[in-house]
């Protein structure tokens, strides 16, 4: 039977309930990981060490003593801090062999939530499997948003919930070109299909547990700083104060907007750099929160990279700081302890309280000019900070709690990927910045012009786009390449204007 909105919200106060329970501690069944459940305590790895334990409980109380023998060894490796794939893998094969689906499927949902691709695509054959055998009610819903989620998401995710929440994001992007399809289909002369009346229950009941699911959980916003301690530290007390109003309390989302009148915007000031923008943008398409997949963008100097990345960030309404990283030689960026009387918050985090935004965007410039000293290293500080499973849980120095930044992005900037770390480029998406060329000349100058208008408080309209004569002279000066000297350029052009106009 399609469900009804009384039949929907029993459902969803019934899964908020299991969800507030695993949040606690208690053990997801498969059912609730393949409808979109988090892991225990939100946390896969404690979750794998609580589902091994009770695995061994059972197995030597309710298995015969060879299959016991067998599974309990290869379980108790899966114990140890922080198991990786190959204890993973191998347990999987084990229980493959052994013909325990449920124990093999949990095996991949844990290696699915730890990168494995593969993983996710075997995952994702199980659970359809399963939808097919679900009664017609709301949980072939989550069950097909997970399933969705895991065959078109990207590695990264950390939980069955995020490929759920990925999947019915997905579900909502397209449901307009589906009610169009739907409409055209319907208007054809032809005999009705009782199949139309399953697919129309089966939409309707996607848009409206879609609607319900993101008004219950993601229109509330994001926490990212707990409630902090009554008793700070005389070091912590003007720090905790700066907080008072935004600890523990939920932060507002930048949601995803109009995308095509963003790309529009962005490529009519950055023509050269249309497959960059087109790239980035792309990471929006399946969830609606606006959260940029950690980037570097690689090019010569001059050529727009960090005013790129700020623009992207600022168009899509997010909160965003340049932070240049050129000679530092230290792990300032991830704070200062609380143990000084300067103390003060990771970068990420103080762009947070300032902007009071969950997910705003930090460009770090020139990535590729960092060192290290004995007071830390730039590098190892951010880290922590691009890993989706520990930027969740990281522990600010001054604050001395673990905060939540999972959906701030990060975009970088390098001249050349030989200064780059091989732990960043292993960690961040490396992007090419093409250099402008003559052709895209008009329309950058009009963008150049806008900015140096902004900046002298001048109207634009006061300030003519560049004539046939002056253009000319632009490319006898500018063949194409750094946008900085196109800039300086168009900056004498205007100061020779005005001049002009002081004389007259």
């Amino acid at each position: 039977m399609p469900a009804t909105a009384d039949s929907a919200r029993a459902y969803l106060f019934q899964r908020e309930t299991i969800q507030k329970m695993i949040e606690l501690g208690r053990l997801p069944t498969l059912l609730d990981l393949l409808e979109g459940h988090y892991f225990a305590r939100d946390d896969v790895y404690f979750d794998l060490f609580t589902w091994a334990g009770e695995t061994i409980a059972h197995a030597r109380e309710e298995l015969s003593a060879d299959t016991a023998a067998a599974i309990i060894p290869t379980l108790e490796k899966l114990q140890r801090r922080n198991p990786g794939h190959k204890s993973l893998s191998a347990a999987l094969a084990l229980f493959e062999h052994l013909q325990m689906a449920d124990e093999a499927a949990r095996c991949l949902a844990y290696l699915a939530s730890l990168g494995s691709r593969e993983a996710r695509q075997r995952l994702a054959a199980v659970a359809s499997k399963r939808v097919q055998r679900c009664p017609r009610d709301m949980t072939i819903l989550y069950m097909s948003a997970t399933v969705f989620g895991l065959v078109t998401g990207e590695s990264g995710r950390t939980s069955m919930r995020e490929y759920c929440e990925a999947g019915l994001a997905r579900f909502d992007s397209l449901s307009k070109d589906l009610a169009a399809l739907h409409e055209a289909t319907t208007t054809k002369p032809t005999a009705p299909d009782p199949a139309d009346d399953l697919d129309d229950d089966f939409m309707q009941a996607v848009l409206e547990d879609r609607a319900e699911f993101f008004k219950g959980n993601r229109l509330k916003g994001h926490v990212v700083v707990p409630k902090l301690p009554d008793n700070p530290s005389r070091a912590q007390a003007d720090l905790f104060k700066s907080w008072k109003d935004l600890a523990g309390k939920r932060l507002r989302v930048v949601q995803r907007g109009e995308l095509p009148a963003q790309r529009a915007e962005l490529v009519g000031r950055w023509p050269h750099a249309v497959d960059v923008i087109n790239v980035i943008l792309r990471d929006l398409s399946a969830d609606e929160r606006v959260r940029i997949r950690p980037t570097i963008l690689v090019g010569p100097p001059g050529s727009g990279k960090s005013t790129l990345a700020r623009a992207i960030a600022e168009t899509l309404g997010l909160p965003a700081q340049l932070v240049p990283l050129a000679g530092l030689a230290d792990g300032s960026v991830a704070g200062t302890s609380a143990q000084w009387s300067t103390a003060r918050e990771s970068v990420p985090l103080q762009v947070i309280k300032s902007s009071k935004c969950a997910n705003p965007a930090v460009v770090w410039d020139e990535i590729d000019k960092t060192t290290s000293s004995h007071n830390g290293s730039t590098v190892d500080a951010l880290l922590p900070m691009l890993e989706p499973s520990t930027s969740r849980r990281i522990r600010d120095l001054a604050l001395e709690v673990e905060v939540d930044l999972s959906l701030v992005s990060h975009f970088a900037t390098a001249n050349s990927l030989e200064g780059v770390p091989a732990p960043l480029k292993d960690r961040m998406r490396i992007i090419s910045m093409p250099d402008p060329e003559w052709q895209h000349v008009g329309t950058l100058v009009r963008g150049i012009l806008d900015d140096v208008s902004k900046e002298r408080g001048l109207d634009r309209r006061w300030i003519d786009d560049l004539a046939e004569d002056e253009l000319d002279l632009v490319h006898q000066q500018w063949p194409g390449g750094s946008l900085r000297q196109l800039r300086r350029i168009i900056e004498i052009m205007v100061d020779g204007r005005e001049k002009m106009w002081g004389r007259a």
